[in-house]
């Protein structure tokens, strides 16, 4: 199946989703195609420009079943370092939690020595081929620095090294922690929501939280450049209420935030806080725009990385010779993709879903892959009558906490559908008129990995070869 749409200048294009490649037409291609239906005029006119007409087959069940078995484990484990915050975001799950009946509240629970030791014995042996990524998760981490520490060096001592980060709010770093994850090469994703900072993200006791970060920063900066530049990166939250142009402003503008902006995160998890979830797509979209129309992309690190959306990036793979597609039916594979740990022990999907996709607990692998098999069956079942009928089927993103946080009902797969459909258009929009303007997705990777080791290990396989 086909999808007709047009790029920033007007100029028509045709995706073809049975061979995942886009396609330049004429405009009287366009409009002929645009009116003809589904009958002889349409095919001829396809058949014209090679194009086979028909849906691209999805995965079967018993293929993933069959890789769930053969893997070795999950590409990234996530740790939930502790379940307690000094900062009481608006957005956060765990704040909300603290009025609204959930299962995340914030409490005072630690991952323990033993879970560690357990995760390492599981999924870090000597035996396995690879080792995964390794991520500090929360609450806030640092609140259980030791652990933190412990786990790094169990990790550092391997014969694999794993790429090791932790997401954190940045404001309890000391020199001595800093010093060590440097040492180590750890990195550190640091919540940063520029301007609106003070209005989101507030401290227990309600004060704001951007002067501490800031200060923070510039004594990294000072002390540790190297690390800072390559090891440090921020992710921003920005909701409608927030002044998107403004944000980016505050990033571009400072020269200590610049280089290192590598990310949005509009995954904003409850609405009765007055918040309302912004678009992503759109969002970057128009700084996309901005960039190709005003500043030229290779300005800076942020712009590679807004317009890598993984459909687009599929799509540039495709062009480049890949003839297999890197994401039929869902944009991560449960269990092989990630898997998270809770402070004591309880694994599920990933870290947005946490208690809406218990897999199993640690210890049984066995159990946790079966767990995960079950879940992946739950979501097949809602996905194959819509996504097996659908063009998009190829570059389609939609993972388990697009429907429902993990809650997996007909009505929330068809609402996170049409959140995807909508998405998946922009981007080809996005990726054609970025072409256009000269984009060179294989140059902006290999920007991206010479100026960040996060980017280098998670674009490590992608246009090796150029």
């Amino acid at each position: 199946m086909i999808e007709l749409f047009r790029s920033y200048s007007d100029k028509p294009y045709i995706y073809d989703g049975y061979t995942n490649y886009l396609y330049s037409v004429s405009e009287d291609i366009y409009q002929r195609l645009s009116t003809a239906g589904s009958g002889i005029e349409r095919d001829l006119l396809l058949n014209s420009l090679g194009i086979r007409d028909t849906i691209a087959p999805i995965v079967p069940l018993a293929k993933v079943e069959e890789d769930m078995v053969k893997a070795e484990g999950p590409e990234r484990v996530v740790l939930e370092m502790t379940e307690d915050c000094n900062l009481r975001c608006r957005y956060c799950p765990h704040t909300l939690a603290d009025s609204l009946p959930s299962d995340r509240p914030h409490r005072r629970r630690h991952m323990t020595k033993e879970v560690i030791d357990l995760v390492f014995s599981e999924y870090f042996s000597a035996e396995r081929d690879t080792v995964p990524h390794l991520f500090f998760y929360g609450g806030e981490p640092l609140l259980n620095y030791d652990m933190v520490e412990y786990a790094v060096n169990r990790a550092r001592a391997l014969s694999k090294s794993p790429m090791i980060f932790v997401v954190t709010n940045g404001l309890l770093l000391t020199e001595a922690m800093v010093e060590f994850f440097a040492a180590n090469e750890v990195g550190l994703q640091i919540s940063l929501d520029g301007p609106h900072q003070d209005e989101y993200r507030k401290t227990a006791d309600g004060r704001g939280s951007l002067a501490p970060l800031m200060t923070n920063l510039k004594w990294i900066m000072d002390r540790f450049p190297e690390f800072y530049y390559r090891y440090v990166i921020f992710n921003a939250t920005i909701t409608q209420d927030a002044d998107f142009d403004e944000t980016v402003e505050f990033f571009d503008g400072n020269e200590m935030l610049r280089y290192n902006w590598q990310g949005y995160n509009w995954e904003i998890y409850g609405l009765n806080n007055g918040l309302r979830e912004a678009d992503p797509v759109s969002q970057r979209v128009r700084m996309c725009q901005t960039y190709v129309q005003d500043k030229g992309w290779e300005q800076g690190l942020n712009f590679p990385k807004l317009a890598l959306t993984l459909p687009t990036l599929s799509l540039d793979k495709r062009l480049h010779g890949e003839t297999e597609h890197a994401f039929t039916l869902w944009g991560c594979r449960i269990y092989k993709s990630v898997l998270f740990v809770g402070v004591d022990g309880q694994c599920s999907v990933c870290e947005k879903i946490q208690q809406r996709g218990i897999l199993g607990r640690l210890g049984d692998d066995a159990g946790i892959r079966q767990g995960a098999l079950d879940y992946y069956r739950r979501l097949y079942a809602l996905a194959v009558p819509k996504c097996g009928q659908c063009w998009a089927n190829k570059i389609c993103q939609l993972c388990a906490a697009c429907v429902g946080q993990g809650t997996l009902t007909e009505e929330n797969f068809q609402t996170g559908c049409a959140e995807q459909m909508e998405a998946i258009r922009k981007s080809l929009v996005l990726y054609a008129s970025l072409k256009e303007s000269g984009f060179d997705y294989p140059k902006a990777i290999h920007f991206m990995k010479n100026n960040c080791e996060f980017c280098n290990r998670h674009y490590s396989h992608i246009y090796d070869e150029e």
